[in-house]
């Protein structure tokens, strides 16, 4: 089956994988709902209006973030934390559910400091995904003209929103591969949906205000030092939130196997097809852990 885009998810899909790997979704806001008080720091919202496409302006709402989050007592730099632009790293993430490939990243997020790209992305904290809201694209075509098409807007958290599915169905692929729980932050800058799994439950908040979404994010930051450590390991932080890993961790399935496959085989003549497919699949099979019992073994 040919692989799927997280962008091209939608959310009646994105419910039924949740179904199928028995995880509820819960309402943020009415089972654990965020509070600000008075004392709490002002935060800004981002005009993404300024920009012709999320691409264009990820860099400085990622800056954006940090800014907004260090109000809140994150701290940024050498031994703690960096803000990592990840939009052009692709496909960190390939999961495979019934027999469905999903292929697809994050634009950013927040990891310990020192780290490549491709190593902060399974060490995310807090991950972000930018999405311009219609009005946002409204406003720049107004001020400078036609923006190309078929772009997905943030908006309301919807049933029938594309964007919730792709959230959803990234961060199930970040769980699969990420040695922390991370909170995901869905945003046009100015309105801010938070995703995160805790036990077998999905929990979103949507239509957050700025201070909101910087509030829930910091608390989750100045958690515990243990955050800061770019050798976290999943075995090595409570079994509670260990739980949502290792349950995601099986879709990671075959799909490096997969993957392999897609890219190497179609390209082929078809009378080499069958014999590369083979020596493929037999390479990864000896790689693959045997696991002995008295009724089998493993060959040599």
């Amino acid at each position: 089956m040919v692989p799927q885009d997280f962008s091209r998810v939608g959310s009646t899909q994105a419910n039924r994988v949740l179904a199928s790997l028995e995880i509820s979704e819960c309402v943020g806001n009415e089972v654990d709902p965020i509070v600000v008080s008075s004392s709490t720091p002002a935060s800004q919202g981002f005009d993404f209006s300024e920009y012709a496409n999320e691409n264009a302006g990820t860099r400085d709402l990622l800056k954006h973030h940090q800014v907004e989050l260090i109000k809140f007592g994150v701290e940024f730099g050498r031994d703690v934390f960096t803000m990592y632009d990840l939009h052009e790293h692709r496909n960190p993430y390939p999961i495979v559910h019934a027999g469905q490939e999903y292929h697809g990243g994050l634009d950013g997020g927040i990891a310990p400091h020192g780290l490549s790209k491709s190593s902060a992305a399974n060490q995310l904290r807090v991950a972000y995904e930018h999405k311009q809201s219609n009005d946002q694209k409204q406003r720049y075509s107004d001020q400078y003209g036609d923006l190309t098409e078929g772009q997905i807007s943030a908006g309301a958290l919807t049933d029938s929103g594309g964007e919730k599915g792709q959230s959803v169905i990234a961060t199930l692929g970040a769980y699969a591969y990420n040695a922390w729980p991370l909170l995901l932050d869905l945003t046009d800058g100015q309105v801010h949906h938070l995703i995160m799994i805790r036990n077998d439950e999905l929990i979103f908040w949507d239509n957050l205000t700025p201070q909101q979404a910087y509030v829930k994010q910091s608390e989750m930051l100045n958690s515990s030092a243990t955050l800061m450590d770019r050798k976290l390991k999943m075995t090595s932080i409570s079994e509670d939130l260990q739980q949502p890993l290792k349950k995601l961790r099986k879709l990671q399935g075959d799909s490096a196997l997969l993957e392999q496959l897609n890219g190497i085989v179609p390209n082929l003549p078809c009378e080499e097809r069958l014999a590369a497919s083979y020596e493929i699949i037999s390479a990864w099979a000896h790689l693959q852990p045997c696991h002995i019992d008295d009724s089998s073994t493993c060959a040599t």
